[in-house]
């Protein structure tokens, strides 16, 4: 006698295969202790097959005692982009019965299947499922700020890219501006896009390149580049 425990999406069906014992003589008695995992999502019932390897008639019994079934729970990351700060984003989830969105930070509705995201901050969203079987799985959303730098702006006062703007910035970024000997000619600790080439000693740099560290507070976004000045 050869036991088989199958996994299956319906009670007839033997898709996967869990487990196998050893072949077992008719005047043995077998105790097995083991676990068994699913690896196919849809596989919602356990199948025992009791498989004869001979055509002799045999009679006995057989005891299934202390099965304990877990519902089988994956996790899966559905999601995986980058976007501007406050910009807004719809969180598709998979079909269900119940979500449950954690955290709630910036999302329009935390129990419904698709809430609108506004990203402030870089954050990882999970979104339990449990459909109607009361079998539940985890998605997750994975949301990365993304800031621009431009190379280069001319303050000529022309009215045309007079300010290095960096678009779409956190409040409390900090920026510092060194010269080519390294020298600290402008800083400030919450940059509003306002630096027209003017250093700390309100003196006007000369065209050049220039190099720029900005840092954003909460985020692994810090940045250093270099930019050039033309007039």
């Amino acid at each position: 006698v050869v036991l088989k425990i199958w996994g299956g999406h319906n009670s007839c069906s033997k898709d996967e295969l869990l487990w196998e014992s050893v072949s077992i003589k008719h005047t043995e008695w077998k105790t097995y202790n083991f676990t068994i995992k699913p690896t196919l999502s849809d596989c919602n019932y356990i199948i025992l097959e009791v498989k004869y390897d001979s055509t002799e008639a045999y009679f006995g019994s057989m005891l299934i005692d202390n099965i304990k079934l877990d519902k089988y729970f994956t996790s899966t990351v559905v999601l995986d982009t980058t976007i501007y700060y406050n910009e807004e984003i719809i969180l598709n989830a998979s079909d269900g019965e119940y979500y449950n969105w954690y955290p709630s930070i910036g999302l329009s509705c935390n129990n419904c299947k698709n809430p609108i995201a506004t990203i402030k901050e870089q954050i990882t969203y999970k979104a339990t499922i449990t459909d109607s079987n009361g079998c539940s799985k985890e998605e997750i959303f994975i949301i990365d700020l993304r800031i621009d730098i431009p190379n280069v702006f001319t303050p000529n006062n022309d009215g045309k890219n007079d300010f290095l703007k960096i678009n779409d910035l956190p409040p409390n970024s900090s920026i510092e501006i060194f010269n080519r000997w390294g020298v600290l000619i402008f800083e400030d600790n919450n940059y509003n896009n306002y630096w027209n080439g003017i250093t700390v000693n309100g003196k006007k740099v000369s065209q050049g390149i220039y190099y720029y560290v900005l840092k954003i507070p909460g985020t692994n976004l810090d940045k250093t580049g270099f930019i050039y000045i033309i007039y």
